[in-house]
C-alpha cells in the first residue's frame, strides 16, 4: 500500500563474488581490482571491502561493502 512502511530483518553478509555481480548490476562495469580500475563506483566505492557497511539506497534497496567503514 502507497505510503506504508515495511521493516524486514535481514541477514546478508558480503564476499568478493557478490560484490561484484552486485557492482557489475548496479553499475554495468567490473569494480577495480589489483589488475585493472574501473572509473564507476558506488557511494564513492569501486572495490571491495569487508569493512565497510551496508548502503541504503533511496529506492530501499542495499548494497554490502560499499557505506562507511567500520571496525568492529
Amino acid at each position: 500500500m502507497p505510503g506504508k512502511l515495511s521493516i524486514k530483518n535481514v541477514e546478508t553478509y558480503s564476499n568478493k563474488k557478490t560484490f561484484a555481480n552486485q557492482f557489475q548490476k548496479i553499475t554495468g562495469g567490473k569494480p577495480s581490482s589489483l589488475f585493472n580500475t574501473s572509473s564507476k563506483s558506488i557511494n564513492g566505492v569501486n572495490s571491495y571491502d569487508p569493512e565497510k557497511s551496508p548502503y541504503l539506497f533511496k529506492d530501499g534497496t542495499f548494497m554490502m561493502s560499499v557505506g562507511v567503514r567500520e571496525f568492529k
